[in-house]
C-alpha cells in the first residue's frame, strides 16, 4: 500500500484510484474494503484532502409563542373520489404553538382553491397569522399564495426541498393518515366520512412536547368530551380567562425543555451527518 498510495509516484490519491490501480497488479481477499479503510485513514490524506461536503448546519429549533403565530400547511391527496362529495383532496392547517388543527376537504386542488379554502374557513375565523410555513408544492408557490400573503402582510415561508421537518403538518399528517387507514377498510370512497371525529380527536389530546392540548392553548379551556358528560364532569370546561399567559408560559418552558433535550441527544457523525447517541 506505501508502494500504491504513500509514496510521491503514488501522490495520496482517492480510494477508487488506488483501487483501480491495484486491481490491475494484484488481487487479495477483501481487497477493495482493506483499501477504502486504509486510504480513509491516511494521516496525510486527512489533513489536506478537500472537503466537497458543507459542514452540518447547526440545529435552530422553529419557536412561536403564542396562538396563530406560525400556521404549516400541507395538502394530502389525491384520493379516490369521496360520495357523494366528490372530495380528492385534503388540505391541513395547524396552528405551531397549539398543535390546532383544521382538516378542509377540496374537489380540486388548484392555487385558487386552496387560497380561498384557507382564508374562509381559517384566516376569516382566527385572524391571519405572522407566518405561513409550507412545503414547495406548485399550489404554494404560486402567485395566488403571493398575493394573499401579501395583501395580509403573512411572512411566507418554504420548507427546503426534500426536508420537510420544518412543517409541523408533515408530523400530524402521519397520524391523520393513519387514523384514516384505520377506519376506509376496503371502501375508498368514504375516506371523507370521519373527519370532524378525527379534528375533535387530535384536538383534545394532551400533546407531548407542551403537557397541554390544542383546546387548551387555542380555546383556553378543554372540550367537554362525551364520556365527560356521561359522568356530569364539567370543570374541564372551565374558562381559563386571565391565566392565558400563565398557560402558555407552562407550554413554552416544556417546549424549550423538549428542543434542549433534542440537542443534547444529537451528535455530528462521520461526513457532517447528524446522528443520535
Amino acid at each position: 500500500m506505501q508502494e500504491f498510495h504513500d509514496l510521491p509516484l503514488a501522490g495520496h490519491l482517492g480510494k477508487t484510484k488506488t483501487y483501480l490501480k491495484l486491481r490491475d497488479t494484484c488481487y487479495f481477499p477483501y481487497m477493495r474494503t482493506y483499501i477504502f479503510e486504509y486510504v480513509s485513514t491516511c494521516d496525510q490524506c486527512q489533513k489536506f484532502n478537500y472537503k466537497n461536503a458543507l459542514p452540518a448546519g447547526r440545529l435552530i429549533p422553529i419557536v412561536s409563542n403564542y396562538p396563530n403565530e406560525i400556521v404549516t400547511l400541507d395538502l394530502l391527496g389525491p384520493y379516490p373520489a369521496s360520495r357523494p362529495e366528490r372530495y380528492r383532496f385534503l388540505l391541513v392547517i395547524t396552528d405551531h404553538f397549539t398543535k390546532w388543527s383544521e382538516l378542509i376537504p377540496l374537489r380540486k386542488a388548484s392555487a385558487q382553491a386552496i387560497a380561498n379554502a384557507l382564508f374562509e374557513n381559517y384566516i376569516s375565523r382566527y385572524g391571519a397569522p405572522i407566518s405561513f410555513i409550507s412545503d414547495n408544492g406548485p399550489q404554494f408557490i404560486s402567485e395566488v399564495f403571493e398575493h394573499l400573503s401579501h395583501r395580509l402582510d403573512i411572512k411566507y415561508m418554504k420548507t427546503v426541498t426534500y426536508r420537510p421537518h420544518a412543517n409541523l403538518t408533515e408530523r400530524f399528517n402521519r397520524n391523520l393518515v393513519r387514523m384514516i387507514a384505520c377506519f376506509v377498510k376496503e371502501n375508498h370512497e368514504n375516506w371523507d366520512r370521519f373527519f370532524h371525529e378525527f379534528a375533535f380527536a387530535l384536538r383534545s389530546s394532551v400533546n407531548e412536547t407542551a403537557s397541554k392540548t390544542p383546546a387548551e392553548l387555542f380555546l383556553g379551556r378543554k372540550i367537554i368530551t362525551p364520556f365527560s358528560k356521561l359522568i356530569n364532569v364539567t370543570e374541564s370546561a372551565e374558562y381559563v380567562g386571565r391565566n392565558f399567559e400563565k398557560l402558555f408560559d407552562e407550554a413554552r418552558h416544556r417546549i424549550c425543555g423538549n428542543n434542549t433535550n433534542i440537542r443534547k441527544n444529537i451528535i455530528i457523525g462521520k461526513g457532517g451527518k447528524l446522528t443520535s447517541k
